[in-house]
């Protein structure tokens, strides 16, 4: 198995760090939390935090406008 370097805040570290079980590797605890995860969009990540409703309501929202903002047409006036 290959592996690779990349490089994390100190915060980043220490929340991987918080989601190990016991002995278990950085590896082992990144594919368990994020491997075969079917949220692919911002609403389904807050609804497997068990985020509150009005914090998912916002998610959907910014996901809509994410997925609709090169549908706008931007012009310029000059004054």
């Amino acid at each position: 198995m290959s592996h690779k370097t990349i490089t994390l805040s100190e915060e980043a570290y220490n929340t991987l760090n918080r989601l190990r079980r016991g002995e278990e590797s950085f590896t082992d605890a990144i594919l368990r939390k994020f491997a075969g995860s079917k949220s692919r969009n911002l609403a389904d990540y807050v609804k497997a935090m068990k985020i509150d409703k009005e914090t998912l309501i916002l998610a959907s929202d910014v996901e809509e406008i994410y997925k609709n903002r090169n549908k706008v047409k931007m012009e310029t006036r000059d004054f």
